[in-house]
């Protein structure tokens, strides 16, 4: 299937980065450089990103191709190279999936790009046994419908809006609680704390309220990471069988 590239905003060998599409949406896309090998490889770290977002790399990356197709591009400090890259690291943290390009190019500088596509295939690219790996591996395998994000920014809002939920006498009173998850389609958020050296997770439904009882807020004890994973993929599975 040929994919629209809208940028490509480096270059060694072969597009390094840029913007392009991927079922449909707009995607960064990253080469992913093999330490091992010493080299890049044909795989694409893809990250989605926001119209607003998008309209800044464009805007580098028009920027750039007038000062290049005068002879000036040494004139432009490059920042579009860092936005784009500033932009796929923050949203990384939220989702990515990792796909091998093949890229059909007709001019890397025609600001159109016109009559140039890139092919995504499925990629052996192999997901670190790690809790950000395991996520990210889910959202490879099934994008939009995986709807849990990274909780990175706005940590303590979660940390002090559980401490406030859970009360004296509730099962989780006391524990020292991390937040890991968010599910972007309703207020369960997947916490970690740690239990005889390993790392436990929980499902807490942080339903509001002005009052609970003792019972709330609700709860899950998922497991241990293995444990996680089959939670995640269970839970969607279920909504495609429903």
């Amino acid at each position: 299937m040929k994919n629209r590239i809208y940028t490509i905003n480096d270059w060694w060998g072969g597009p390094l980065c840029g913007v392009c599409e991927f079922i449909g949406e707009k995607y960064i896309y990253q080469r992913r450089f093999d330490e091992e090998l010493d080299m890049y490889t044909n795989d694409y770290f893809l990250t989605p990103i926001y119209d607003e977002q998008f309209e800044t790399i464009i805007n580098d990356w028009q920027n750039w191709l007038e000062l290049y197709n005068s002879g000036r591009e040494n004139e432009y400090i490059r920042t579009e190279y860092n936005n784009i890259n500033e932009i796929a690291e923050n949203q990384s943290l939220y989702q990515f999936c990792v796909k091998t390009g093949k890229f059909i190019l007709n001019d890397h500088f025609n600001s159109n790009l016109e009559n140039s596509w890139v092919e995504w295939t499925d990629s052996d690219y192999t997901f670190p046994e790690t809790f950000t790996g395991i996520i990210a591996e889910l959202y490879n395998c099934y994008y939009e419908d995986f709807t849990w994000m990274f909780i990175s920014d706005n940590k303590m809002y979660f940390i002090d809006k559980l401490k406030k939920k859970i009360t004296p006498g509730h099962d989780l009173y006391g524990i020292d609680f991390l937040p890991e998850l968010k599910n972007d389609m309703n207020d369960d958020v997947i916490y970690s704390c740690r239990e005889n050296e390993i790392e436990i997770f929980y499902l807490i439904h942080l339903t509001y309220s002005n009052y609970n009882d003792i019972n709330f807020p609700q709860y899950k004890r998922i497991g241990d990471l293995k444990a996680l994973k089959e939670y995640l993929e269970s839970t969607i599975e279920r909504e495609y069988l429903e």
